[in-house]
């Protein structure tokens, strides 16, 4: 495991990489955006979000035929269960949002102060950003297609 992270680490700072910036923020982006999917395999439970999501629906369907009978103990009824099992998704899913904030803590700093400048240059411009993107942007950019690109294939 060491071995691995020593290699990554020498990988980012091989002269290749120090000349050329847009691999190396491309590097950490696929990198970290892989890891925070890791990690959140492992804490959220799917299958929990998945029974949730159907519990929700049930109650919605429930909602809405106690609405249209106009019975308002029902409704009440059902619009507490929803508040409850909305809770229980939304505790679920919090795990998975505090670990991509935290990677997010150290990385974004790491990589605004190391690659400040015009990291790659685009052959169009883009409104408020222009024809040059920072190793932040960059970094978010390569981070939002690595994660659609994990999201489909691991069936999302």
């Amino acid at each position: 495991m060491l071995e691995s992270i020593t290699g990554f680490v020498n990988l980012l700072f091989s002269p290749v990489t120090v000349l050329y910036p847009p691999v190396a923020v491309a590097v950490l982006a696929v990198f970290f955006t892989a890891l925070v999917f890791m990690l959140n395999r492992l804490i959220v439970k799917k299958d929990l979000l998945e029974d949730i999501k159907k519990r929700m629906e049930e109650i919605r369907e429930n909602l809405t035929l106690a609405q249209q009978a106009k019975n308002l103990e029902a409704v009440e009824k059902w619009m507490k269960e929803l508040v409850k099992v909305n809770n229980q998704y939304v505790k679920s899913t919090f795990k998975g949002l505090v670990i991509a904030i935290a990677v997010s803590v150290v990385v974004f700093p790491w990589v605004s102060t190391r690659y400040s400048g015009a990291v790659v240059e685009l052959p169009f411009v883009l409104p408020m950003v222009g024809n040059s993107l920072t190793g932040i942007y960059w970094y978010i950019f390569v981070s939002f297609i690595v994660g659609w690109v994990i999201n489909k294939l691991l069936g999302g």
